[in-house]
């Protein structure tokens, strides 16, 4: 135990980073389990298109659940210096977009009541 506790306090990094690769891999499989759970459905159209909203649901959070993961470990990158500003970082906020605008627009524009 005390060799966890001066490992954690010599590269906290290391740990943030299995932290988020956990958080990424658990992103996947909600993203895979949404994805194969209605791609079924692809292929039999012929139900009513709401049905499957849920595996829809799904393959959604999971891909953002990815994105999150991945962009906050490249922020953490970032601000300690280990490396540069890249196009990732980028890409995850333009795919995190539908996410953190609607947020902003409640904030700046509050509902009337």
């Amino acid at each position: 135990m005390e060799n966890l506790v001066v490992n954690l306090v010599q590269n906290p990094v290391l740990f943030i980073g299995y932290f988020l690769s956990a958080i990424g891999a658990a992103g996947f499989l909600i993203f895979t389990a949404g994805f194969l759970g209605g791609i079924g459905h692809l292929f039999s159209y012929s139900e009513d298109a709401d049905h499957m909203e849920h595996a829809r649901t799904r393959s959604l959070w999971g891909l953002y659940l990815c994105m999150a993961a991945l962009g906050v470990w490249e922020f953490i990158r970032i601000i300690l210096g280990e490396a540069p500003a890249s196009s990732t970082l980028v890409l995850v906020v333009i795919l995190l977009s539908p996410v953190w605008i609607p947020l902003i627009k409640k904030l700046l524009f509050p509902p009337k009541e």
